[in-house]
């Protein structure tokens, strides 16, 4: 669910001028799927992470699916709204390839690598090591991501500067909410 949510507010682009940021709004809630894949690997272990990536993927493409068929329906005369819902849902075939390929292959480093720290640590607290699974996966993702969808388009300085800024609130934001989200599936779990 996070995943598709990302996809459909990615279409809107934030601009930080005071800090000479501009970022896709996904970035608000994208980072929440590393922080879930991260949490799942701990408690289920990586095939069930994995199932659960496909899952996302084939969700997000039937979204995606529904999404354009609505758009592209004919409307009754006077309704307004067929212009705008086309600007936001037009861009999500090109906004689905690149998250489908930045999320299965951030998604996958993150739970492989979760899965090396929780066999390595043999249950000791590896909080830490786990934020490092979850960077480096978050950096596979964005490379990805921003690389597929932009590349071309803008120049390669620009999706550079993108990535490192993307990337860097991503790794604030999981700093933040990964605690939250460990101690909810604990709480389930009781």
């Amino acid at each position: 669910m996070a995943f598709t949510t990302a996809n459909i507010i990615t279409t809107k682009l934030i601009n930080l001028e005071f800090i000479h940021l501009m970022i896709p709004a996904g970035i608000l809630i994208y980072p929440l799927v590393f922080v879930l894949t991260s949490v799942m690997t701990e408690a289920y272990g990586e095939r069930v992470a994995q199932r659960t990536l496909i899952i996302g993927i084939c969700f997000n493409l039937f979204f995606l699916f529904t999404v354009m068929l609505v758009a592209y329906l004919p409307s009754p005369p006077g309704y307004m709204g067929d212009k705008h819902l086309r600007f936001v849902f037009g861009a999500a075939p090109r906004f689905f390839v690149a998250g489908i390929a930045g999320y299965f292959a951030g998604n996958l480093v993150n739970a492989h690598l979760t899965a090396i720290v929780a066999q390595r640590s043999g249950g000791s607290d590896s909080s830490l090591k786990n934020l490092f699974a979850i960077a480096v996966g978050i950096l596979v993702d964005i490379i990805v991501f921003i690389g597929v969808s932009y590349i071309g388009i803008i120049p390669v300085g620009t999706i550079a500067y993108m990535v490192f800024n993307y990337w860097i609130i991503n790794i604030v934001w999981i700093i933040i909410a990964k605690p939250l989200v460990s101690w909810t599936l604990r709480w389930a779990k009781s």
